[in-house]
């Protein structure tokens, strides 16, 4: 289990959250395409593995432990690297989310 999922499924209940665990490794499946990315084009600062968990993954779901997001529809303004949207989207799959922000290379790299 790499360090990303680990910190990521030890975080879950301080949330009230349980994931499944197909839900959890594509949220870490997301944090590694970001960080690899982020090679090439500044997205983030947080690139180690428990940074990305506890302050991406995590941070982003906690909008899960106090709304339920199914049915619902909402954007992710100015969305940068995909946070709080893409873990929504993936831990809430019911709910409709769209991202938007102002550089296209950054939603191209979304949309990919």
């Amino acid at each position: 289990m790499s360090l990303m999922l680990e910190t990521l499924t030890a975080g879950l209940p301080e949330l009230g959250l349980d994931l499944p665990a197909q839900t959890a490794q594509t949220l870490c499946a997301f944090g590694h395409a970001m960080v690899k990315q982020n090679e090439v084009m500044n997205l983030t600062g947080i690139t180690d593995d428990k940074g990305v968990a506890n302050l991406h993954l995590l941070d982003s779901l906690t909008v899960l432990s106090t709304a339920d997001l199914s049915g619902k529809s909402l954007i992710d303004v100015g969305c940068g690297a995909g946070f709080p949207g893409v873990p929504l989207a993936i831990a809430a799959p019911d709910a409709k989310i769209t991202l938007l922000d102002s550089l296209g290379k950054r939603m191209k790299w979304l949309e990919e």
